[in-house]
């Protein structure tokens, strides 16, 4: 990440919703999920910035609630001089490639 960097952070527990804005170096994914696993499903590569779409398995520290069939994810990074700017939440494939407008 630059120095001038954001990370938005957006939670839904189903009833609950928060968005969390600040510094990236604050803030790791594993704190939030007991046994998480990833698994990268697409990388869209649209110049200044990049969408992922990945696969997240795991247990919600906070809620409990399980992805044992995994929960589709997906982030969009804004890139500066080949530094990430900021990174941003999606929840499904669709959100994030619509950010990035794409069908």
């Amino acid at each position: 990440m630059s120095q001038e960097n954001v990370l938005v952070l957006e939670i839904s527990t189903g009833s609950h919703y928060a968005a969390v804005e600040g510094e990236a170096g604050d803030f790791e994914l594993h704190d939030l999920y007991d046994g998480l696993r990833t698994e990268v499903l697409d990388v869209r590569d649209l110049g200044e910035r990049v969408a992922v779409v990945y696969v997240i398995q795991g247990r919600a520290r906070a809620s409990g609630l399980v992805f044992d069939g995994g929960q589709e994810l997906a982030q969009v990074a804004t890139l500066r001089d080949g530094m990430i700017t900021s990174m941003r939440d999606y929840f499904n494939r669709r959100e994030a490639l619509e950010a990035v407008g794409l069908p």
